[in-house]
């Protein structure tokens, strides 16, 4: 019996291996698209990926094609790195469908009820369709805006410079964080008491999201305990009516008798309106000052649009009618700066389940199969932008009236939605935040002058590789400024 188990040993430690090999090292089945290779089983490639993850999917798609398989976390799913491919995969809306995912995200990073996300319509029954209405660019101009850019106007002339150097984040984040949350929330709401609890949050999105062991998750737990007690406190004080949008997801909640999901609901538009704007805003001006010529082309355009608007408007001012001069003036370097930013800061995956055994691409996906489309890789490549590493606002100035054909054209266009996502899960917000950053930067410009403090270093302004997917990227490290009152 031993004699025999000797023998027949390396014969099954030779199939465990041929096994290994294949579904490890090649593909999980034949008709599969290829995979990207791993050796440690549940981490699979998320340790390449946090070193450098715009290096792990240049790569990746250059060995492996447009579509591979990824294992990370414990979690094995297909990267789509070329727009065309994404664009049809949005159109399959029958095939690959977003809706799983969306109702994973609501009850498992933001605390709502399977009760409620899978045994009522609650998301069924024109509930996004309503949200996109509210958020399109006719809707959104009627109220919201000018309600946002009285905040942000407030909190620009209530902001009062340091005479030392201050911290960027402290100075971008935080104004348009506060503005912003009181457009949506009204101003009762306790912005600067919930801040700290949603950057910890935010911070511990993804552990949370990937449903990582537990011990993991504990910061990130505590602060969304803490965001939903001030989203109680909130909705006690105001019955969760501080504005349209609020008022539409609370009386929704009212209507299917579920009204301990309010402030859940809160959370989640909280974490839509904060987690990139701000973050945008900071990277547009950070990334502006380490440029060739700093804030001073921008500031001349505001400034130069500033008084042409202000001689055919004498009864406004841009302090005042912040939005109504985003709106009438003559802005191309701002527009194209924010569109720059975005190209360049963001990284956005677009998750689809597979819903039907489908062919695509000439690859068979199978039911409960997740394709994850990669934004940033086509941002990345230097056949859409050329000297795609740098950051370049002039890039975009042409590109409404001299696009190029072929893959150009695809991407490099006024209307690049890549960050924001597509299809049904395009972001419903995108709108807002690109009259958002506009309102607030052009405030910034007129009102402030701000430079980089002495010491300041290109490299303070790396992003953070290891948030990827989730939209603005994460500054590794913060950027110390001067900013006094330009009027002083």
């Amino acid at each position: 019996m031993a004699g025999l188990l000797l023998l027949t040993a390396p014969v099954v430690i030779s199939v465990l291996l041929v096994t290994w090999y294949l579904k490890v090292r090649v593909r999980p089945r034949s008709d599969a698209p290829p995979m990207v290779p791993y050796i440690v089983p549940w981490l699979g490639s998320s340790i390449d990926m946090a070193k450098d993850a715009d290096s792990f999917f240049t790569n990746a798609t250059a060995k492996y094609g447009n579509i591979f398989g990824v294992q990370a976390v414990g979690f094995y799913r297909y990267f789509v790195t070329h727009p065309t491919l994404a664009k049809q995969i949005h159109k399959m809306s029958k095939q690959f469908v977003f809706t799983p995912y969306r109702i994973h995200l609501s009850q498992k990073v933001f605390g709502m009820k399977r009760t409620t996300t899978e045994e009522t319509e609650f998301f069924a029954d024109g509930f996004f369709e309503t949200v996109h209405r509210l958020m399109a660019p006719s809707e959104i101009m009627k109220n919201l805006v000018p309600t946002y850019a009285k905040y942000a106007a407030q909190e620009i002339a209530a902001y009062v410079p340091s005479p030392t150097p201050v911290a960027a984040r402290d100075l971008l984040y935080n104004i348009l964080f506060r503005a912003s949350a009181y457009a949506f929330f009204g101003p009762q709401f306790d912005a600067d008491g919930c801040i700290a609890d949603f950057i910890a949050f935010d911070k511990a999105f993804p552990l949370i999201m990937l449903d990582v062991p537990w011990p993991l998750t504990v910061p990130g737990q505590q602060a969304y305990e803490g965001i939903i007690k001030h989203m109680k406190k909130y909705v006690e004080k105001t019955n969760g009516n501080g504005g349209e949008y609020m008022e539409y997801m609370a009386n929704h909640a009212r209507n299917y008798h579920v009204e301990h999901e309010i402030p859940a609901l809160g959370l989640t538009l909280l974490w839509a309106l904060e987690a990139n704007a701000p973050l945008a805003a900071y990277w547009a001006v950070v990334l502006s000052l380490f440029s060739k010529n700093g804030l001073a082309p921008l500031v001349a355009e505001a400034d130069t649009a500033r008084a042409t608007w202000e001689a055919a408007n004498p009864n406004l001012s841009v302090a005042k009618n912040p939005d109504f001069f985003v709106a009438q003036a003559n802005l191309p370097l701002l527009s194209a700066t924010i569109q720059e930013t975005l190209r360049y800061a963001t990284s956005s995956f677009s998750i689809r389940r597979v819903m039907e055994p489908t062919t695509f691409a000439g690859f068979n996906f199978k039911i409960g199969e997740e394709l994850v489309i990669n934004g940033r890789s086509s941002q990345l490549d230097d056949e859409y932008y050329p000297d795609a590493e740098i950051f370049d606002p002039s890039r975009f100035l042409s590109a409404g009236s001299a696009a190029g054909s072929g893959k150009e054209k695809v991407v490099n266009s006024p209307t690049f939605t890549a960050p924001f996502g597509g299809g049904v899960s395009m972001c419903e917000g995108r709108h807002f935040a690109q009259t958002e950053l506009k309102v607030f930067i052009a405030l910034l410009l007129t009102q402030l002058d701000i430079s980089l403090a002495p010491g300041a270093k290109p490299e303070d302004a790396a992003l953070d590789s290891t948030r990827i997917g989730l939209g603005v990227i994460h500054p590794k490290r913060d950027v110390m400024l001067l900013v006094r009152r330009r009027d002083a």
